[in-house]
């Protein structure tokens, strides 16, 4: 799922190989230091041809907003997932 929105939101931004890089960083969202580097590198690589800072914005603001989906919503919607609730008494 976050493969999806990065991909797609870095590819509407206009980054290249938004779409690649999207999905690598996605599926590599399950391994924390990972996909933190992996993001790093990818706005600092492929701003590179960005010509306005406004862009580099856009995409920090696309990283922060997903890795608050995964933090908020999606680990706790999978973690209550797994657990089953055995009444007492």
């Amino acid at each position: 799922m976050l493969a999806v929105y990065y991909a797609l939101g870095l590819s509407l931004l206009g980054l290249n190989f938004g779409l690649v890089i999207g999905l690598l960083i996605g599926l590599l969202a399950f391994i924390l230091i990972s996909a933190a580097s992996s993001a790093s590198r990818s706005r600092c690589c492929g701003a590179h041809g960005v010509p306005r800072l406004a862009y580099i914005l856009y995409i920090v603001l696309l990283f922060v907003v997903g890795w608050t989906l995964e933090s908020y919503v999606l680990t706790p919607k999978l973690v209550a997932s797994a657990f089953i609730s055995i009444p007492c008494g």
